[in-house]
């Protein structure tokens, strides 16, 4: 350390204080000895620097002894700092310093010059619930809780990690640091799961001798594509989920070149979306399957696309619902509910020209994209990796082939829906036309209404139209859509 000071001295830089966490550090859960600290507070009397001591986790030690705080070893140099949200409620954001009066007295002017104070209700309640004795009587059960958890991951680590992959073994605190083997891809890790909730930063360093990168929680919602304060250039990508559907979308208002089918298979979607600027709409929609294959409409990507738009900000320009074009025409797109990165979005999907019976009773209709719906008395009872891979090769959809949904009707306005998707050639928890041509052909066989209620594997839609004698027109598709996660990827 003395050596890096000296070299900054050298080139006539000032020194103005030292960062550190000393307890259980973030993100490697590491604590500094007691003689790391009072090294440090010897090169920071040498060379006339004070201390920012952050220590929001130094309550939360499950083992072994405290180590001094560097505060206790140097007050006068020390500026102590720590966090209720740890020992009381993540949501409280409170904490307390620690430093000599002439330095308080600068933080408080700053402070009120940002926003005055921490939140006054907030203060109150935290003052009556150390006045009562509670902290004290609460932070054990805190601390045996964490202690648990920390053990569960310890153990499981323990037990499923391969030979190479090491780990920190923290005293206390909520980090524990993984190291990876050399030459593992953790991009290439994080395809295989699908974190919701999480939101990890993924460094790929160049050369590929350097390719163990380590994973950390990032907790921001960013979007677009910019630069990080390293000099690299940030991807980021958007995951999002359309009642199961799963997609890698991406902001392509500024040129852009991916490889679809890796990003689908790294990160284990249906599919991958861009948005783009539109002259005369509001943006434009490109919807690509896993596989590569692109040129038609996805609905659920299409409610998704929606939500997706108002999450970067773009606003309607006739303020009230959004208007988009997609390889199969315009669309009109309105969210009806918001809460959090959860939506409902209601989609107007193409009008339907192209239906009617087809093979084994049967119907194929074009919603954008070709479906062939086949009527079963039990969804569950279908193997529908056989069965669809069978009917989407038939010769009757050939050479383009069709998506095939297998339809059980509920009651008169209620069906249940299980899809083989190609371009995916598998079973997906759903699909948007998918689900809209099923409503439809159900309407032509007698079974339901112009109003259906639809159950897909994880999620439930509504389509409603109105049918004509050639055509079925006003065709809406609603249902929910999920922001699961948002990753930045450094090129």
């Amino acid at each position: 350390r003395e050596k890096q000071i000296e070299s900054l001295i050298r080139e006539g830089k000032k020194i103005k204080f030292f960062y550190i966490i000393p307890d259980f550090q973030n993100p490697s859960g590491e604590t500094l000895s007691l003689a790391g600290r009072s090294e440090l507070v010897a090169l920071a009397r040498k060379y006339d620097f004070m201390i920012v001591e952050d220590s929001p986790y130094r309550e939360l030690r499950y083992e072994g002894s405290p180590v001094a705080t560097i505060y206790s070893l140097a007050p006068e140099r020390t500026i102590h700092l720590c966090s209720f949200s740890k020992i009381f409620a993540p949501g409280l954001r409170l904490g307390w310093i620690v430093a000599a009066e002439n330095i308080l007295n600068k933080i408080y002017e700053c402070k009120q010059s940002l926003d005055l104070c921490a939140p006054i209700f907030d203060q109150y309640l935290m003052v009556e619930f150390m006045n009562s004795g509670m902290l004290e009587e609460n932070l054990p059960k805190s601390i045996e809780l964490y202690r648990k958890k920390r053990d569960l991951m310890l153990s499981l680590l323990e037990k499923y990690m391969p030979k190479g992959v090491s780990w920190t073994h923290p005293e206390g605190g909520l980090f524990l640091f993984l190291t990876l083997p050399e030459g593992m891809d953790t991009v290439a890790l994080y395809g295989r799961r699908r974190l919701c909730g999480r939101f990890i930063l993924l460094y790929r360093w160049k050369p590929p001798q350097y390719a163990s990168s380590q994973l950390f929680v990032h907790r921001n919602f960013p979007y677009g594509r910019g630069h990080s304060n390293l000099g690299f250039i940030i991807m980021k990508l958007y995951i999002y989920s359309g009642a199961g559907n799963s997609f890698v979308v991406l902001d392509a208002r500024k040129p852009l070149e991916v490889d679809i089918q890796d990003l689908c298979s790294r990160f284990g979607t249906d599919g991958l979306m861009m948005l783009f600027d539109d002259a005369e709409l509001d943006f434009r929609m490109e919807y690509y399957n896993s596989d590569g294959s692109g040129g038609m409409m996805c609905g659920n990507g299409g409610r998704c696309i929606v939500a997706f738009a108002d999450f970067l900000g773009i606003l309607p320009a006739n303020h009230a619902f959004y208007r988009f074009s997609a390889p199969d025409g315009v669309h009109e797109g309105q969210i009806l509910s918001s809460c959090g990165q959860a939506k409902t979005v209601k989609l107007k999907m193409c009008d339907v020209h192209e239906f009617g019976p087809s093979i084994e009773d049967g119907y194929f209709l074009d919603t954008g994209t070709r479906h062939f719906v086949k009527f079963v008395e039990d969804v569950e009872k279908v193997d529908v990796a056989l069965e669809g891979k069978r009917l989407r090769w038939n010769e009757a959809f050939a050479p383009i082939g069709a998506n095939v949904n297998f339809v059980q009707t509920l009651d008169p306005s209620t069906i249940k829906v299980r899809t083989f998707e190609k371009g995916v050639e598998a079973e997906t928890l759903a699909c948007g036309t998918g689900v809209t041509a099923s409503a439809i052909a159900s309407y032509i066989s007698g079974a339901t209404g112009k109003q259906v209620r639809i159950f897909t594997r994880e999620d439930e839609l509504a389509v409603s139209f109105t049918p004509n004698a050639d055509t079925f027109t006003d065709v809406y598709l609603t249902g929910p859509t999920l922001l699961l996660d948002i990753v930045e990827e450094l090129l």
